[in-house]
């Protein structure tokens, strides 16, 4: 079966059109709390994650849960701000990456461009899906 514009929302859950939310690890309870970044191939990377039950594995298996983190959802325009902002020193994003990769050295094979991703997110994910780098045609 193939899909088409008009069957595409309907698998989308109620109420959430692709990319409105994010799940950031977070310490604190302020909008733009202290997030996590991890160190990546880029320098420092945020890790996003499209939903909520992978960024709780990641903190799981991946970050002492007495030290504050949790997991906190975000909007795209929320994610865009703090990435324009208070991480703006951040050389890219992590897309649900798994527990262990900043250890492994593999966080690059999963991560897009700070600049890239917001502009994205900024456009309301309309175009080609985000690609890592060195992956699809041309750069944006």
């Amino acid at each position: 079966m193939t899909e088409n514009a008009s069957t595409l929302p309907a698998r989308l859950p109620s109420g959430r059109a692709p990319y409105s939310s994010w799940w950031l690890l977070a310490k604190g309870g302020s909008p733009l709390a202290d997030v996590l970044t991890v160190g990546g191939a880029v320098g420092r990377v945020l890790p996003a994650f499209s939903h909520e039950d992978e960024a709780e594995m990641f903190l799981w298996f991946g970050y002492a849960l007495e030290d504050g983190w949790h997991v906190r959802e975000t909007s795209a325009g929320e994610l865009a701000s703090l990435l324009c902002g208070p991480c703006a020193d951040v050389g890219g994003v992590a897309l649900d990456p798994l527990p262990g990769m900043a250890e492994a050295g593999t966080l690059d094979l999963v991560s897009v461009d700070r600049k890239r991703f917001v502009r994205r997110i900024v456009a309301g994910g309309e175009g080609r899906p985000i690609a890592a780098p060195g992956q699809g045609r041309g750069s944006q």
